[in-house]
């Protein structure tokens, strides 16, 4: 069995539960964080042990962070129906990024999904991708933020067929 799927079997992952009864990461952030932060004793939360076991088991370390919060009003209204509900928005987004990126040592690539139907100027992607590179210079970043050119590590899709 390969390894990384001993890694997730040890970390309480069955097919279509991936996270159990976990909470995704205990988080210092405001807005949606606060949805998943543990308030019972014995809680445990999904990225810490995730990467100590995946580093443990001599694995590379990657993150999946959903733009799309389909809990969010604000995500579904976007800028130009309730632009200061979406700033708050986009502000959570850049913090749980930080989070991610500061509270569990070297992280190889952080993989972005969900970001339309908004743009790369509502998302803020030259300046999220900066903090990113700040905080891990080394990471791979997909191309999911649509920053193109911003960045010189750009990672394009390509299509087989």
């Amino acid at each position: 069995m390969p390894t990384w799927v001993v890694v997730f079997e040890n970390l309480g992952g069955k097919p279509g539960n991936a996270l159990g009864a976990k909470m995704v990461f205990p988080g210092d952030t405001s807005g949606t964080v606060d949805l998943l932060r543990g308030t019972t004793a014995g809680q445990s939360y999904f990225v810490g042990e995730y990467v100590e076991a995946f580093r443990a088991a001599g694995l590379k370390v990657g993150l999946y962070y959903s733009l799309a919060d389909w809990r969010i009003p604000a995500y579904f209204a976007g800028p130009e129906s309730d632009a200061e509900s979406f700033e708050n928005f986009i502000a959570d987004v850049h913090a749980q990024v930080a989070e991610l990126l500061s509270g569990y040592g070297k992280i190889d690539v952080i993989w972005f999904d969900g970001a339309w139907p908004h743009t790369a100027a509502q998302w803020r992607s030259a300046e999220l991708v900066k903090m990113i590179r700040t905080l891990q210079p080394e990471i791979l970043i997909n191309n999911r933020l649509d920053r193109g050119a911003q960045d010189p590590h750009d990672h394009r899709r390509r299509h087989i067929g």
